[in-house]
This record gives structure tokens, sequence and C-alpha cells, in this order.
């Protein structure tokens, strides 16, 4: 595992609220640009394999789901945009 997947990982795990993708790059160390954004957007999708994170809404950040109820409602939302884009 890259240094940057545990970085993240154990920050979206301690934080107390929601960090968006500036702040997930400030924690590596990095500036926050449109490379650095997808590269966070791609560290996010590899995380996601091995803990539950969820993005809320309205760009407020990603967090790591504790409850059972916070992932239903995660799969709910993603599952009704895709139906609007059909």
């Amino acid at each position: 595992m890259k240094v940057e997947h545990i970085i993240l990982k154990s920050e979206l795990k301690k934080a107390k609220a929601p960090l968006n993708k500036e702040q997930l790059c400030h924690k590596l160390g990095w500036t926050y640009n449109s490379t650095n954004d997808r590269n966070v957007r791609r560290i996010l999708a590899e995380i996601k394999q091995d803990i539950p994170i969820i993005a809320l809404s309205c760009n407020k950040g990603y967090k790591v789901a504790k409850t059972s109820q916070e992932i239903e409602i995660e799969y709910a939302t993603k599952k009704q945009k895709l139906e609007l884009i059909e």
C-alpha cells in the first residue's frame, strides 16, 4: 500500500468532520490543483475497497461511514442519480 493511501485512510478515520479534496491534498503536503484533485479522487476510489468512504453532497467532503445506515443512504443516493441519468 502506498504512503498516500495510508495517510488518507488515517486522516479520514480520525476526522470528526468531513474532509474535502482540498483538505485531503493539504494532508498529503500537496498543492490543490486539478491534477492533484484527480489524484485524490483516484486514491479515494482505491481506499473504498478497504473502508466505507462516503461522499457528502454539496462538496462538503468525504468521511468514513460509521453505521450501516450511512452506507445504505449513500447507496440509495447513488442509485437514484444513476436512474436520473438513464
